[in-house]
């Protein structure tokens, strides 16, 4: 198999750890801009005692 098509696999490529997605898939499921906007608020909580957690997840279909 040549290093061209290596890149243009649709299969996902173990890494050692887990699965990354192939080039391909990388390429054409993945947008290159979000629409995304820094908000302001005006009541912004600054008690220093109190934690916020996050949990990010991705989601596809």
């Amino acid at each position: 198999m040549s290093l061209f098509s290596n890149h243009l696999s649709k299969e996902p490529v173990f890494d050692g750890i887990g699965y990354e997605p192939s080039f391909f898939s990388r390429k054409a499921m993945v947008t290159t801009k979000t629409n995304y906007s820094k908000k302001k608020y005006s009541d912004v909580n600054k008690d220093t005692r109190k934690k916020i957690l996050v949990l990010c997840t991705a989601w596809s279909i």
